[in-house]
């Protein structure tokens, strides 16, 4: 997950929302038991063939 900028809905100068339309809203739960939510993108990696 990649953060993003602005993750709040606010409106620029023009009146513009300044959130990113392709982010999204993570929810995961951490290491401490506790639900954490994060703004922004998921990364998708393709996998590799690797020959040793």
């Amino acid at each position: 997950m990649i953060k993003a900028l602005n993750n709040r809905p606010n409106k620029d100068k023009a009146g513009k929302n300044t959130q990113d339309e392709d982010a999204s809203y993570n929810v995961k739960t951490g290491s401490d038991g506790k639900m954490k939510t994060t703004y922004g993108f998921k990364v998708i990696l393709p996998a590799m063939k690797m020959d040793l």
